[in-house]
């Protein structure tokens, strides 16, 4: 996830409550950005012990606190935070297009955009 936010990340340690601090995207929920209690371990470890490896399958074991997507939209507009990288091809096709604006010091967000989602 090249693009974190801080503002982001600031607003979900800023909210009291719950051993799960998960927010929702368009996507869907976003468990790299969840904060996790040790409080959690417990119901972690019990779905491990069952040979179970989806991180998701405990979240219903403890106290979530889900974030709503509306509440970070104005601190990170284009969900830029959500976006990450899971193959060397979307590593080299994203260093790719932002490299030219790297050069200038400029990273407009347009460039990280799709582009049907670019403004016009």
């Amino acid at each position: 996830m090249p693009f974190l936010s801080g503002e982001v990340i600031r607003y979900l340690c800023s909210v009291d409550g719950g051993d799960l601090v998960i927010p929702r995207s368009p996507h869907g929920l976003e468990p790299l950005h969840a904060l996790y209690s040790k409080s959690c371990l417990p119901a972690i470890k019990k779905v491990l012990e069952k040979g179970k490896k989806r991180i998701i399958l405990f979240f219903k074991d403890v106290d979530a606190v889900e974030i709503a997507g509306e509440n970070l939209a104005n601190l990170d507009p284009e969900g830029l935070s959500f976006r990450n990288i899971n193959t060397p091809q979307e590593y080299f096709a994203l260093r790719d297009k932002v490299k030219p604006f790297m050069a200038e010091g400029v990273l407009p967000i347009d460039a990280l955009l799709p582009l049907s989602a670019r403004s016009k």
